[in-house]
């Protein structure tokens, strides 16, 4: 039976894993200028690839990205059940190791399934309205102030440059430091 610390230390962990992966998404989509965001949304099945090919990494860092994608209003509510069904969480590990060849099957079995199941749910819950599907009335999640990430176009962004960094720093060092202690 497991201790309380235990469960404890399980839930700490999973739940600082859960913020580092939103702050990395935050990272790539300022860095990339939410050029990824807007080809998932532009296009008809863009957000479903993603959240399938997201789904299919080993273990749960493609489906907490999903997750938290989804917590901002990037991805619909079809497109994280597209990743939840394509992935195979850390059991993924093991059939590799065991059985290779049928775990890729598996793999492109469950993304070839996991599309039409996400667009399915999305048609259903009426939550995104596709190209093709104009016209037929459904409640945009667009209309909601806060949804989405900042994207910061008339800033620069220097990627890992020390130099940036130490200013950064020491712009904010004492919330920093505590997000810091946090994750350590």
């Amino acid at each position: 039976m497991a201790t309380f610390a235990h469960v404890l230390s399980h839930a700490l962990m999973i739940t600082g894993f859960v913020f580092v992966m939103m702050l990395v998404i935050e990272y790539v989509n300022v860095l990339s200028r939410g050029m990824l965001i807007k080809y998932a949304r532009s296009s008809f099945l863009g957000q479903y690839v993603i959240a399938g090919l997201l789904g299919l990494i080993p273990g749960c860092l493609g489906a907490f990205t999903v997750v938290a994608m989804y917590s901002h209003r990037m991805f619909s509510l079809g497109a994280l059940v597209t990743a939840m069904i394509a992935t195979s969480g850390d059991e993924a590990f093991v059939m590799l190791s065991l059985f290779p060849h049928d775990a890729l099957l598996l793999f492109a079995l469950l993304f070839l399934i996991s599309i039409p199941a996400g667009l399915s749910v999305d048609v259903v819950a009426g939550k995104y309205r596709p190209v093709w599907m104009k016209g037929i009335g459904y409640h945009s999640t667009e209309e909601l102030p806060c949804e989405g990430f900042q994207i910061h176009s008339g800033e620069s962004c220097h990627l890992f440059s020390l130099n940036n960094f130490k200013e950064k720093w020491k712009e904010a060092a004492g919330i920093r430091s505590i997000l810091l202690a946090v994750l350590v």
